[in-house]
């Protein structure tokens, strides 16, 4: 049987109410299990953050279509592993 996968991601999204909710209601949607979340402040952008998370995934979930789907609803994305 094929295992659980992980990944760590980096991203950024627009400041406004309900952005960070709706990528975590979209994670939850495609199989994504958040086990970590870090947002840090980006020093030259006022009310802005980086965020940070470690996720799990069923090994049916296709990653790929996954992290292609993220990247159209974030400001910057980073697979960091």
């Amino acid at each position: 049987s094929r295992r659980e996968g992980k990944c760590s991601l980096l991203f950024t999204l627009d400041h406004r109410p309900g952005s960070l909710a709706e990528i975590l209601t979209w994670l939850a949607q495609h199989g994504l299990n958040l086990t970590q979340i870090v947002s840090r402040p980006i020093k030259e952008k006022p009310f802005e953050y980086l965020f940070f998370v470690d996720i799990l995934f069923a090994p049916d979930v296709d990653f790929e279509i996954v992290f292609n789907g993220l990247k159209q609803k974030t400001n910057k994305l980073n697979l960091l592993g």
